[in-house]
């Protein structure tokens, strides 16, 4: 066999699986999510921050914007089910808009292309 032979079976084989793939999709990463636990009376969204510091990249300064628990722990961990409420502070001193890639948050809460959604103020909380 030639390099030619094996590359047109090669092409052949995968586009035989990429279309027997696109009618028959494979759900690998999907799992069933629980039911929220319903908000105590008393829960109060959890503080989270917009922040921005500066890094050194290939030899000069860099912006860069993340979140922070109040007490500096970058970012945010939840529970799987766990009922998603955030209170989130504008610290970098211009409007801002987070997407929660991976959470479900009601829309109006997610900041995504085409959403009407106000940006988040300096020093505004939400």
């Amino acid at each position: 066999m030639n390099r030619r032979h094996f590359l047109n079976r090669m092409m052949a084989g995968v586009a035989a699986f990429g279309t027997s793939a696109a009618f028959h999709p494979i759900n690998a990463w999907a799992q069933a999510v629980p039911d929220a636990p319903p908000p105590a009376s008393n829960a109060t969204p959890r503080p989270l921050g917009v922040v921005s510091r500066t890094i050194e990249v290939n030899g000069k300064a860099a912006r860069v914007f993340g979140l922070a628990q109040p007490d500096g722990t970058p970012g945010l961990t939840l529970d799987a089910g766990s009922r998603f409420d955030v209170a989130l502070s504008n610290r970098i001193g211009e409007p801002t808009l987070i997407h929660w890639h991976g959470l479900t948050p009601p829309w109006p809460m997610d900041g995504v292309p085409d959403n009407p959604a106000a940006l988040l103020g300096p020093s505004e909380t939400r």
